[in-house]
């Protein structure tokens, strides 16, 4: 996983770099072009070389017909995820013009970033839970769905609602106060992505018991809505940028709703309802806390303010709420790095369930 991280991190950083660069002497788009290519060419060679490090390119190959009955529904599914991300921008130009793509562009990839915390979650995890199926079976897939969900909303609920609170606050931070018209779409956006962390283990499951084509019908399907009620939403209800984004959170619904009937087919799976209902109240708690201070006191260089706020808010309501056990110091415990275990100490002697 080091590794991995490495690599996207190089990807990043190059990628973000030689754009820069090239803007700042005058390039044009092109240069954003141009640090995508040279992003993807050293991030590869890296991969390469760690590849061949860790595997090795000598020896027999695998047969080739096992791996493309595998990984081609895999492949569409990326297209057609890439494209789900345009589809409602895509509309958006013939029925409200460039200007309010700009602010719904501006507003997707705003409401993209909370999202990586779930895309983490399920990057490490489907290794693990390929390792757990080949030596104990199915039951092994049970638990871990329900952990990684249970962690999935502890962390992810806080911050997707947290940016949603403070959507006006974060447009005119990093676009200027000119593009205002984005914070409502930001705040809708955001709400998509609920749904999609309580499924973040989904996929992963999905993958382990090499069932592509399930995960592909439904991205299918929940691409299909999107474009229905984007579509919908613009040509009739003249809803402006907020359609899309409802239609964004309609599409993660039918998503999530589509995979739990799919997945209990195979596995039975469970959600930590402790946790969904604590982790929900609990981010109230905090929304309620950073909006009143934002009424009392705007101005955008208290961000870090209205952020420690938060949070303080939403740990203290977890303790309130006896949400944090024993196991999840020891899990804290296990994965900091030595020079922050004292922290995991602190924790567990703040932490009220046992």
């Amino acid at each position: 996983m080091k590794e991995l991280a490495l690599v996207n991190l190089t990807n990043t950083l190059v990628d973000k770099s030689v754009a820069i660069y090239l803007l700042y002497i005058g390039g044009g788009l092109y240069s954003v072009v141009y640090g995508w290519f040279a992003g993807y060419l050293v991030s590869t060679l890296l991969g390469l070389v760690l590849t061949v490090k860790f595997l090795g390119i000598l020896g027999k190959p695998h047969p080739i017909k096992p791996l493309l009955n595998f990984s081609y529904p895999l492949h569409i599914s990326g297209v057609l995820v890439f494209i789900s991300g345009w589809v409602d921008q895509l509309l958006i130009l013939p029925y409200m013009g460039e200007s309010s793509l700009a602010y719904y562009g501006l507003a997707a990839r705003a409401a993209a970033v909370p999202g990586l915390i779930s895309l983490s979650i399920v990057t490490a995890l489907f290794p693990q839970l390929s390792e757990l199926h080949a030596r104990n079976g199915r039951e092994n897939l049970r638990n871990a769905f329900y952990v990684s969900t249970r962690y999935a909303v502890l962390v992810s609920f806080p911050a997707i609602l947290g940016l949603a609170a403070l959507a006006n606050l974060v447009i005119a931070i990093f676009a200027g106060a000119q593009y205002s018209e984005a914070a409502l779409p930001l705040a809708f956006l955001c709400l998509a992505g609920l749904p999609g962390v309580l499924g973040a283990a989904m996929n992963p499951i999905l993958l382990t018991l090499e069932r592509t084509r399930t995960a592909l019908a439904i991205t299918v399907i929940s691409i299909f809505s999107n474009m229905a009620i984007s579509y919908f939403t613009l040509a009739y209800l003249n809803l402006g940028m907020v359609g899309p984004a409802w239609a964004r959170i309609f599409a993660s619904i039918v998503g999530l709703g589509l995979g739990v009937y799919l997945l209990r087919g195979v596995v039975e799976i469970n959600f930590d309802r402790e946790a969904l209902w604590k982790a929900s109240v609990g981010s109230i708690f905090m929304v309620v806390a950073v909006v009143s201070l934002e009424k009392l006191v705007f101005h955008w260089y208290l961000l870090p303010l209205y952020i420690a706020v938060g949070v303080a808010v939403y740990f203290f309501s977890l303790v309130a709420l006896r949400t944090i056990k024993k196991r999840d110091i020891e899990l804290i415990y296990d994965y900091l790095p030595i020079r922050l275990k004292q922290m995991a100490f602190w924790l567990d002697r703040m932490t009220v369930a046992k």
